[in-house]
């Protein structure tokens, strides 16, 4: 929903800022989610990237369901984040 209101910029160093500043954030105001900060910012960042891989008709080899699993299955202390979280996203 984050980014359905607000347009990411085209250089890596400010959409770097924007995503510590909402991880940071959505960590502060629900810290059962992820384990610390830097979890919540690889899972946003992963975000941004599956979102780009399903909507660009240029990348050929779309990532399915459980490679995007197998993928961030160590971002929250090793433990994985909850499968049914991963699969509504």
């Amino acid at each position: 929903m984050h980014l359905s209101v607000i347009r990411l910029p085209h250089e890596a160093q400010k959409i770097d800022h924007i995503m510590e500043k909402f991880a940071s954030r959505y960590c502060e105001c629900d810290p059962t989610i992820f384990a610390n900060v830097d979890a919540a910012y690889v899972f946003a960042y992963f975000t941004i990237m599956l979102h780009a891989d399903v909507h660009n008709d240029t990348i050929k080899n779309k990532i399915t369901k459980e490679k995007s699993l197998e993928n961030n299955a160590d971002v929250k202390n090793r433990e994985g984040l909850d499968p049914v979280f991963m699969s509504n996203l």
